[in-house]
């Protein structure tokens, strides 16, 4: 297996950065899955720690664009979009492929606002840390596409 470089500290956040922030916020649910997962990846709890510390810097930042935009400039373009019906209400759903986990996507859901058409993001994955943990270690599926 290659192992995917994650970007530099303080240069551009990227898709793995972005993945093993994810890795991070996992462990607080199943911290013993998300070890044998980053051990099998070839990583180390301290670039997992770094991805989510400089994650934490891009939300709170001032000058880091939010809501879609962020995911954009971090994930790059989505591999899908499509509007997905909840009741009455029509939203925006993009997804993008997430390569430490192939055939799992991390997507996010555009909901219409008030009238002057802002839109309040929900970010969330498709499946369970557990489950996309889980997934991955039955198949033995450590590559990297």
């Amino acid at each position: 297996m290659v192992r995917p470089a994650p970007a530099p500290e303080r240069g551009r956040f990227g898709r793995i950065d972005f993945q093993l922030m994810l890795l991070r916020r996992m462990a607080d649910y199943q911290p013993g899955l998300v070890e044998d997962k980053i051990r099998e990846l070839g990583f180390d709890r301290s670039e997992v720690r770094a991805a989510h510390r400089r994650w934490q810097e891009i939300v709170r930042s001032r000058s880091f664009p939010g809501g879609m935009a962020r995911y954009r400039i971090v994930l790059g373009r989505p591999a899908r979009t499509l509007e997905r019906q909840f009741g009455d209400l029509t939203c925006e759903v993009t997804q993008w492929e997430l390569e430490l986990w192939p055939g799992l996507w991390f997507e996010t859901i555009a909901v219409p606002g008030p009238r002057n058409s802002r839109r309040m993001q929900i970010s969330m994955l498709m499946i369970t840390a557990s489950a996309a943990l889980n997934a991955c270690s039955r198949r033995g599926n450590s590559s990297v596409r």
